[in-house]
């Protein structure tokens, strides 16, 4: 008992408070061996540890081409312990099946209602949002990213419950959930959030529902398009198609041709982890207008392209491990109805978004991913 908290303090403040990998890799070690003993077995090295490392890796290796290897890192400390961090807790700590559900419930509930409080109430100050957009005091990326993420998780365990009592209370946290990620008015999560319904209903053979819901969808769609408070979200919402004149849509697409340009250049480290910034010095047109503006966008707006620019093929190849990695031990455990769904939420956010670069989301994204395989594992076993 004393060791497991020692260990747990340790973690901790390795995690908040040091710069270096060492500490955590160190106490990474602890926790394995005192997993090891505790259970009296082999340590055993799963599909998703494997992928792990080779990413880690695979996008180190981007030292060797970094335009400054200080920056870089920096951030590659972040990626680390974001990825080791759920490791150590797991070692330390079995995540009960039960337990690690009621928990992700209950940080739903606790989003949904910083982000409608802040909408409707001003309870929270606004950092970079207005009222147009809820960001729960927390960034409207980071929040509406997160919230989406999770929300996709509360809703695929509505749809696995047997119980009906449970059942109903999970329908209406979803709706709760799901509900802030509209106020929050970013039109990834949108996407991401409709997508994932229709991947949730397909793994788990609901076509009959998918039916229903796309006819109801359409329904209300006609019946509220002209509602005074909904029809801004569906002007929001075209704009999503709109690749001629939205400026928000041409901006990416000027960020991602750049992204790909410095990667044509350095192809196969890129330039560095975090380094993109450093990297740009495109002179952009306003297609709208036609004139010509330089501006330093701080990230690809893309994890795709921010990959391929800052760690090259290399660095590219080496997620694509380590996701393979995380499907193939969730499919041997069974568990692939879990993962799917925020997975691919996880992959289509990255689209339009750095978020490989906010620390936060990384860490809430992965701690899912990694934890979805382990959870329960215990209980199984007995």
């Amino acid at each position: 008992m004393y060791i497991n908290l020692l260990i747990l303090i340790l973690g901790i403040v390795s995690i908040l408070a040091f710069k270096g990998v060492v500490p955590i890799l160190a106490i990474l070690i602890g926790t394995i061996i005192y997993r090891n003993k505790k259970e009296n077995q082999k340590i055993k090295v799963g599909k998703e540890h494997i992928g792990i490392i080779i990413f880690l890796i695979a996008i180190g290796l981007s030292f060797m081409t970094s335009i400054n290897k200080d920056a870089s890192w920096t951030h590659y400390n972040r990626i680390i312990r974001a990825m080791i961090s759920p490791i150590i807790i797991y070692n330390i700590i079995p995540f009960k099946k039960k337990y690690f559900d009621y928990g992700f419930i209950l940080g739903g509930v606790i989003l949904a209602f910083m982000g409608i409080s802040q909408y409707f109430f001003e309870l929270i100050p606004y950092n970079g949002g207005d009222h147009g957009r809820i960001d729960g005091g927390y960034g409207i990326w980071h929040y509406s990213y997160i919230i989406s993420f999770i929300s996709i998780y509360i809703l695929n365990l509505f749809i696995m419950e047997k119980e009906k009592k449970v059942k109903i209370i999970l329908f209406i946290i979803s709706i709760l959930v799901i509900f802030a990620t509209l106020l929050s008015n970013t039109r990834s999560a949108w996407l991401a959030v409709v997508l994932g319904i229709f991947i949730i209903l397909i793994i788990n053979k609901k076509i009959k529902e998918i039916l229903v819901l796309s006819t109801l969808g359409i329904v209300l769609l006609v019946s509220l398009k002209d509602n005074q408070y909904v029809k801004p979200y569906i002007e929001k919402a075209k704009t999503i198609t709109d690749v001629k004149t939205n400026g928000s849509n041409l901006g990416r697409f000027a960020i991602w041709e750049t992204a790909y340009d410095i990667f044509k250049e350095n192809p196969i480290l890129g330039v560095g982890i975090s380094n993109y910034d450093r990297a740009n010095d495109h002179i952009y047109i306003d297609k709208a207008t036609g004139k010509e503006y330089k501006k330093k966008y701080y990230s690809a707006h893309s994890d795709y392209f921010g990959l391929l620019a800052e760690t090259g093929i290399i660095g590219f190849i080496g997620f694509l491990i380590m996701i393979l990695g995380l499907i193939l031990e969730a499919y041997k455990r069974n568990k692939l109805k879990l993962i799917i769904p925020v997975t691919f939420v996880w992959l289509f956010l990255g689209i339009f978004e750095s978020n490989m670069n906010k620390n936060t989301y990384v860490y809430v994204m992965y701690f899912i991913l990694y934890s979805i395989i382990n959870y329960g594992s215990d209980e199984n076993k007995e």
